[in-house]
């Protein structure tokens, strides 16, 4: 130790001590790399007495030492290094639980600072720091180790009573979380989550259609025999979690990402339910992304733009959308094109519109119901349909469709429910739906997502229609997209005859190219159809085919490709109330476009926005 001492004399003491500790640990931990430099003779039980050059720089510049003084301290520490046990976070875990435990010393979350920031309180001004705290057990769900105990614990200012909690603080009933987070976040009175964790099941969620029940079972699951070990048998709480659970982490983390890229504070109530307290911040973020779009909605590159040359003209360009929509449904009110949110998500109506429970379910029927316990009038059709329906509600049937319907994968009609097999016969009753007849199908009301889709794959808009894409709710919602000035020279649709008669005498389309892609206008739309060969044939517009006249320049595909993938959510998105499915939904092609970004910037095609 003398040599370390003279080595670093003039040095404060307390650095001497930080630099000597982390010496100690990063050279524990290269004991592999220290050893695999030595003669083929040198044994691992011996110490080596010189260490390699590549590990001196390393440690000289991770300890904030020089060379020699590397070299100095091997000779002192070397024997420690060699013997000592790596205090990993499997270790420093080992060392709470075993001796911790009793003595309320488990990993302990803190707020961070032990100051009040208040600025109207002359608490910290006067000297003082929080003295006042609460501790109580609860769990913390981590990546690596699967559940721990902690103990958490909050700071009361004595002066204003300002509650400092681990991510989040409270006045005067409102929680306000911090502007920096920290990377675990409390999802619940006694239920921590890090962050990684969260990013973990968000990412198997858009990439793998993972939905929440399951990433918990899949999680519980991991670290089911670890559990029981790291929590002690007198521990209050358990390492319990379920998809409610992973569905609050979800909104939290979106939440404070959102506000976090616009410099504000997430600010919700601080009493109430769990399932209550976000939903104000929710219908705010949907109303915000719904008027001024998302975040790549200016998005071009030179995937999606083309410079091309016509006539000897240079320097043209042309850019290019497709829109296209997707089945992928919520239960919405019976009501044609009712916007209003069921009061619960297995109610016919919503509460503006409840008195139409008094009429047959079926749509286009007038009729009264034939009974105070019945949903339809006296036709026999519709009866059938109802019996049907009830008949899929009955004990063994309504099992074994419930276990078929959860092991479909991607089912392409709105009965299917994405639930681990354990809460299948725990799921309460069916939907309480308005059925239309479709010949021989029975389609219940639901909500559809269309969207605008640049063909490099970035997705510009997305909207919620109900019950179908009316033309003019798709041209609402393009106007909508494109009133900042930069519509695009073209958009495709495969129902562009019908937008380009509706919009005909609209001076926002004078410019605007509305093409059918060429896989509709081929297979889809009939040569006797004028207007449409004449007005939206894709080989009216040279500047979208390739180079020479050969195939298209845009990926004109890209719409439906994109919603092979929001197909995927549909059993996700099945149950979800009505903020929660367009705050999904809006996540997931926010997550989307900026793996997409990423990607396009890779390539070196250069993703930036309009100006």
């Amino acid at each position: 130790m003398q040599g370390l001492l003279d080595a670093i004399v003039n040095e404060d003491t307390a650095n001497s001590i930080l630099k000597l500790s982390c010496f100690i640990q990063y050279a524990s931990r290269l004991r592999n790399e220290i050893l695999l430099a030595q003669q083929s003779s040198h044994l691992p039980n011996i110490v080596p007495q010189f260490l390699p050059v590549s590990i001196i720089k390393f440690l000289a510049s991770s300890c904030i030492l020089s060379e020699q003084e590397v070299e100095e301290c091997w000779k002192v520490v070397k024997e420690i290094v060699w013997s000592a046990c790596i205090l990993d976070d499997k270790a420093v875990s080992a060392a709470f639980k075993n001796h911790g435990a009793d003595k309320g010393f488990t990993r302990n979350l803190w707020p961070p600072s032990q100051l009040c920031t208040n600025p109207d309180c002359k608490r910290t001004d006067n000297g003082r720091k929080l003295q006042i705290a609460t501790q109580r057990e609860g769990i913390l769900y981590t990546l690596n180790e699967g559940p721990i105990p902690i103990h958490s614990c909050f700071l009361t200012c004595k002066d204003c009573k300002t509650d400092y909690h681990l991510d989040f603080y409270v006045k005067n009933e409102r929680r306000f979380y911090y502007d920096n987070p920290p990377d675990i976040f409390q999802i619940a009175d006694h239920q921590f989550i890090e962050r990684h964790l969260i990013d973990m099941w968000r990412t198997s969620t858009n990439i793998a259609w993972v939905s929440f029940a399951n990433c918990a079972a899949v999680y519980l699951n991991t670290h089911k025999t670890t559990t029981n070990d790291k929590i002690p048998e007198s521990w209050k709480f358990k390492g319990k979690l379920d998809g409610k659970n992973v569905a609050h982490a979800f909104i939290l983390l979106a939440l404070l990402e959102d506000h976090q890229q616009r410099n504000t504070i997430l600010q919700v109530p601080h009493g109430g339910l769990q399932s209550e307290r976000y939903k104000v911040a929710m219908h705010e973020r949907n109303d915000r992304i719904r008027l001024y779009g998302q975040p790549e909605l200016r998005h071009r590159c030179q995937k999606c733009v083309r410079e091309y040359v016509n006539d000897g003209c240079t320097g043209l360009t042309v850019h290019a959308v497709v829109m296209d929509g997707v089945t992928l449904g919520r239960p919405t009110c019976g009501v044609p094109h009712c916007t209003l949110p069921l009061a619960n998500k297995r109610h016919r109506f919503c509460p503006t519109h409840v008195h139409f429970n008094e009429k047959c379910a079926i749509v286009g029927c007038s009729e009264r119901i034939s009974a105070p316990d019945k949903r339809t009038c006296n036709n026999p059709i519709h009866q059938q349909v109802e019996n049907v329906h009830v008949e899929r509600g009955q004990a063994a049937f309504q099992l074994k469709e419930k276990l078929k319907r959860a092991k479909v994968a991607h089912p392409k009609n709105g009965e299917a429910l994405d639930l681990p097999v354990a809460h299948i016969i725990e799921q309460g009753d069916d939907l309480d739906e308005t059925y239309e007849i479709v010949g021989d199908r029975v389609i219940p009301s639901e909500a559809d997502p269309q969207i605008l889709v640049a063909p490099c794959g970035m997705i510009i808009a997305r909207e919620t229609f109900y019950y179908a894409e009316s033309i003019t709710a798709v041209v609402e919602m393009i106007k909508r997209t494109y009133r900042g000035g930069f519509m695009p020279n073209h958009i495709i649709f495969d129902n562009n005859c019908s937008v380009a008669k509706h919009v005909k005498d609209d001076p926002d389309f004078n410019n605007v190219g509305l093409a059918v892609d060429v896989f509709h206008f081929t297979n889809k739309h009939a040569v006797s159809d004028t207007f449409c060969q004449s007005n939206c044939n894709p080989a009216l517009f040279p500047e979208l085919l390739g180079e020479n006249g050969r195939n298209w320049w845009f990926n004109t595909s890209i719409a439906e490709q994109t919603n092979v993938w929001l197909g995927g959510f549909h059993s996700i998105c099945r149950e979800m109330a009505m903020d929660m499915f367009d705050f999904f939904l809006d996540e997931m092609v926010m997550m989307r476009n900026r793996a997409t970004k990423a990607k396009l910037t890779s390539q070196g095609l250069n993703p930036q926005w309009w100006s």
